[in-house]
C-alpha cells in the first residue's frame, strides 16, 4: 500500500528543534508516519515533598483527530503506547542526574501510517538528546516482519 518493493526500507526523515518553546524536541517522518515529541524539564517535581534520589519521567503519546482513516481511532487503539513509551526510555535516561525533578516527555502522532510505536520512541530519544537530558545511549525503537 506504500508503493515499495518487498526489500526496500520506508524513506526516513529526523529533524530536532521543531518546537522552540520545548527544552527539546523532534520531528518524524517514516513512511506515510509522522510524529512530532516535545520534552519539558527537568523541572521540580509536584511531589517534591516526597524526597528521592532519582527524578521522574512522564510520557504521553497522544493521536491528532486525523491522524488515521477512522477519526479518534488513534486514541482508543493506542493508549498503552504511553506506558510503552516509558518503558522503552527509562532504562536509557539517567534518572539518578536530576533528582527531585520531572521530566515530561510528550509525543503526538500527527498521521499514522503504520508502525507508530518504533518512530514514537526514536523520535522521543532524539528530543531528549536534543533537550541535553543526561543518557545513557539514544534508543531506536524497530519493527520487524518475519516471513516464511
Amino acid at each position: 500500500p506504500d508503493d515499495r518493493g518487498f526489500q526496500e526500507c520506508r524513506p526516513t526523515f529526523f529533524r530536532t528543534g521543531a518546537i522552540n518553546a520545548a527544552a527539546g524536541s523532534a520531528y518524524a517522518e517514516f513512511g506515510n508516519t509522522k510524529v512530532i515529541v516535545s520534552v519539558f524539564g527537568p523541572r521540580e517535581s509536584k511531589k517534591a515533598m516526597l524526597y528521592s534520589d532519582v527524578g521522574r519521567l512522564n510520557c504521553n503519546v497522544s493521536y491528532t483527530t486525523f491522524a488515521t482513516p477512522v477519526r479518534g481511532k488513534g486514541s482508543s487503539d493506542h493508549k498503552d503506547f504511553s506506558s510503552m513509551l516509558h518503558k522503552a526510555l527509562e532504562g536509557a535516561v539517567m534518572l539518578e542526574t536530576f533528582p527531585k525533578t520531572t521530566v515530561d516527555v510528550f509525543a503526538l502522532v500527527i498521521e499514522s501510517g503504520g508502525s507508530d510505536l518504533p518512530v514514537i520512541i526514536t523520535c522521543a530519544s532524539l528530543a531528549l538528546a536534543d533537550a541535553g537530558i543526561m543518557v545513557y545511549d539514544l534508543v531506536a525503537g524497530v519493527s520487524m516482519s518475519c516471513l516464511g
